[in-house]
């Protein structure tokens, strides 16, 4: 064997022994714990107790309507046609509607007014308008009491 090759031949082991000394080392695999049964996290935000450990508060649920859920159906429904001010777009300004609403029709609350002109534009057309608001029935009843109350705010 020639110098050369002996050379060769030793750079080639020293290389590998390199290498196999920057591998990682096997990582055992986990075996499963079947012995554990999930269940759904509590809702509620954690506290801490005197003993400190964390208990779970839980939550109350929506007392009403989301005025500010409704500001969001107004945002993306009602916006290109109506102002929350007193100014008028395509249909009326809103400002104050909620006042409004209660004396428009004998006998029917404001949110009644107003869901009825939401649901059915066309049975009260507010005067000096025409009747071209349509009807939005792709927003759920919650949405309509979320709008409704977010409509009530409006001064």
């Amino acid at each position: 064997m020639s110098k050369r090759s002996v050379v060769l031949f030793g750079l080639m082991i020293a290389g590998l022994f390199a290498l196999a000394a920057c591998a990682d080392p096997a990582q055992p695999t986990a075996t499963p714990n079947t012995s554990i049964n999930p269940t759904a996290a509590p809702s509620g935000n954690p506290t801490a107790t005197p003993s400190g450990q964390a208990t779970v508060a839980p939550t109350e649920a929506p007392s009403g309507p989301d005025a500010s859920a409704g500001q969001s159906v107004f945002t993306t429904n009602c916006a290109a046609c109506h102002n929350t001010s007193d100014q008028q777009l395509v249909g009326p300004g809103l400002a104050g509607i909620g006042e409004r609403a209660g004396t428009r029709v004998s006998g029917q609350s404001a949110d009644d007014y107003l869901r009825a002109s939401i649901q059915a534009p066309g049975e009260f057309i507010v005067e000096g308008f025409q009747p071209i608001m349509p009807a939005f029935p792709q927003i759920s009843d919650g949405d309509l009491d979320n709008l409704i109350a977010y409509l009530m705010t409006l001064e």
